[in-house]
């Protein structure tokens, strides 16, 4: 081929070898000699119309080809593996966000076992682990391509081609460094890793086990006591009494079905789900009560009873009121030392009903409070009166006129704990 033909295909020829050698001459240091083999060797180049300026080699070719030779590329930039990362980026995302509106929406994803938690703690950190390991593929591509980028978009200086190191520094350091040469595929590329590595850290909080309030609004529950209006029902309060002695004095707690102010129908539980919050409407007593402070006194008489061989102590109360003629009655279930262990003080409260009949009487009732103390006489039997010295003391008394009104009442009962928050209530009916 003449240079006629090199001409026409505008292709530079290369000398068939040379050597270069760098080095120093004694008597100047700053020579550089260069050696060829052949000096004779053409150096032959196409020229444009001019004849003045050579023409570049096209990119990829070989000398003496008519086709230019593809240039390699790694499969990490290729354009269709930078557009699936994108795909998948964008994928993940719409994920992300209908993952939250169908939590939103229905009160959380799905029912899950603790024991099974490994799965959605660290099933999403695996998945981003993986997408990590791809995108710092493409990241390594970026780095080492961007010094020949430099230099085949023309004269550039060594520090941003020969000399550019983007593997050596720590992402951050590298991110400022491509920010500030312009390296915008490098400053892409990097800002991914570290957006992807704070994806990994973050992700083994993307899905929690927590307890979420499910709604049923149909659900059907049973009752397992029923509040009816009945004037003339005769009801034992003496345990009553005593527990509201006790929430008053020793804080125990309101039993299931009340409350400081109102009794109400229970849920039978067992028909609801365990670990639940049921919300309905059920029946409320509320109790009003008209009281006065009454003058009461108290006196005490022994009974021998001799087929038990003992003595049995009886206390009997006295009331005076201003609206009604004077009550007595006998105290109902003291500790009698003569046949049971009693403590030295002990507290007596009974409730006791007038049973007269003549108005404003009818309805009202009787609270007595006491003190009794027991003193034991020594040398005196145990079973006599005479071997104890009983006294009364802080003796008080209140007379009372009770009524009630029923009420449809809100309640919030836990299947957990049995406790209940009553509502607002209406549409009284007064009894």
């Amino acid at each position: 081929m003449g240079p006629e033909s090199i001409h026409q295909h505008g292709y530079q020829t290369e000398p068939d070898l040379a050597v270069v050698a760098s080095g120093r001459d004694a008597n100047d240091p700053h020579t550089s000699i260069v050696q060829h083999s052949d000096s004779t060797a053409p150096h032959m180049s196409q020229h444009g119309d001019n004849g003045d300026a050579p023409k570049p080699l096209l990119v990829g070719s070989v000398p003496g080809s008519r086709r230019p030779s593809p240039m390699w590329n790694t499969k990490w930039l290729h354009r269709a593996t930078l557009w699936g990362f994108c795909s998948l980026f964008a994928a993940i995302l719409l994920t992300l966000i209908l993952l939250y509106h169908f939590s939103q929406t229905n009160r959380g994803l799905s029912t899950q076992e603790q024991s099974r938690h490994f799965a959605w703690t660290y099933g999403p950190t695996a998945l981003f682990v993986l997408i990590l390991g791809g995108w710092k593929q493409v990241d390594f591509s970026c780095q080492i391509l961007a010094p020949w980028k430099n230099a085949i978009e023309g004269p550039t200086t060594a520090e941003s081609s020969l000399f550019l190191d983007y593997i050596s520094p720590l992402p951050p350091a590298r991110l400022w460094a491509a920010f500030r040469n312009r390296d915008w595929a490098v400053f892409a590329s990097t800002l991914g890793v570290l957006l992807l590595r704070i994806v990994v850290i973050f992700s083994t909080g993307l899905l929690v086990l927590t307890p979420t309030m499910m709604v049923d609004n149909n659900a059907s529950l049973k009752t397992n006591s029923e509040i009816v209006a009945k004037s003339t029902a005769l009801v034992s309060t003496d345990d009553a009494s005593m527990e509201y002695y006790g929430i008053l004095n020793h804080e125990l707690v309101y039993s299931y079905g009340t409350t400081g102010s109102v009794a109400y129908e229970t849920i039978d539980l067992s028909s609801a789900l365990p670990n639940s919050t049921i919300t309905t409407t059920v029946e409320g007593l509320f109790p009003h009560f008209d009281c006065e402070v009454s003058q009461t006194t108290t006196s005490s008489t022994w009974t021998h009873y001799s087929e038990y061989h003992l003595d049995l102590l009886s206390m009997e109360v006295t009331v005076n009121s201003s609206l009604c003629p004077p009550f007595s009655a006998y105290i109902s279930g003291i500790c009698q030392p003569t046949r049971d262990t009693c403590p030295s003080r002990i507290p007596v409260l009974d409730i006791e009903p007038n049973w007269s009949d003549n108005d404003p009487c009818a309805t009202t009732w009787y609270i007595f409070f006491a003190q009794l103390s027991y003193e034991r006489n020594e040398g005196a039997p145990l079973n006599s009166s005479r071997g104890w010295n009983v006294q009364a003391s802080n003796v008080s008394g209140v007379m009372y006129t009770p009524s009630y009104s029923i009420q449809p009442l809100n309640i919030t009962v836990s299947n957990a704990r049995k406790r209940c928050s009553p509502g607002a209530h209406h549409k009284s009916r007064d009894t």
